[in-house]
């Protein structure tokens, strides 16, 4: 099907008699997306925060009762197998089992006081750590059973300039339907290699056999086409404000 506007046209070509591979990537996912993403069960439930490096920080000092100490700020909410101890040199504090015998050391006493050696008396320290916020969120349980290997898949080709919302818009997308669609690798998570991070992600390929395999839905009203510019290394190029910059016009259909 050719299109002929603009300087040169544009060309789309439906790959009949051949599958469609293809990469599914969430930037941006809730609890109730992950939730269908993965089949896993959504239940309410105290919810987890991460205190980062930086975030806080104590000064050890002597107790009155032979004890050197400071007390996380999240106190007996903090978990105690996330702790990280750093001082103010970056000299990485080790934990152990009982009171420390030497620097360096400390031990978790009970509802996030840190003891420590008198030899570090007098020291900042900047903990960081999960704490259990009860406030609460959601909790995901997810089986190895849960992630489906073979799904149906409705994509939408965003037919409009991302920044414009306005009536009528939401009815000039583009829409593709395909019945027959296997999951070919992994759920995605996070990181890949120490180098690249990853958002959610999986791969599939989409069988075309039977009329019906492949189904394309265009808008009712009119279409935006958008190009987004991207420089030699492949990144989008944005304007001051941040947002994408690309070249547009709109028809209505004839």
């Amino acid at each position: 099907m050719r299109h002929p506007q603009g300087d040169c046209g544009s060309e789309l070509i439906w790959a009949w008699g051949r599958n469609v591979s293809g990469k599914i990537i969430f930037n941006g996912v809730d609890p109730d997306l992950l939730t269908l993403i993965t089949g896993g069960t959504k239940t309410a439930s105290t919810t987890y925060t991460r205190i980062r490096p930086g975030d806080e920080n104590a000064t050890i000092t002597f107790d009155g009762d032979s004890n050197y100490k400071i007390t996380l700020a999240q106190g007996a909410n903090a978990v105690v197998d996330t702790i990280d101890l750093y001082d103010e040199n970056m000299v990485h504090y080790k934990r152990v089992s009982a009171a420390p015998a030497g620097v360096n050391e400390y031990y978790h006493h009970s509802n996030g006081v840190l003891r420590f050696n008198v030899a570090d008396g007098g020291k900042v320290v900047y903990p960081s750590y999960l704490y259990a916020d009860a406030t609460g969120g959601s909790k995901i349980a997810i089986t190895q059973n849960d992630i489906p290997s073979r799904l149906e898949l409705w994509a939408v080709m965003r037919a409009r300039n991302l920044n414009m919302i306005t009536a009528g818009y939401e009815d000039s997308d583009i829409v593709i339907h395909l019945t027959k669609v296997r999951r070919t690798g992994p759920l995605v998570v996070g990181s890949e290699s120490e180098e690249q991070t990853s958002s959610w992600s999986f791969e599939f390929i989409a069988d075309l056999i039977d009329n019906g395999d492949y189904e394309v839905y265009f808008p009712k009203d009119r279409i935006r086409t958008m190009i987004l510019l991207e420089d030699y290394d492949g990144n989008n190029i944005c304007d001051y404000d941040g947002e994408l910059i690309g070249i547009g016009y709109t028809e209505a259909w004839g």
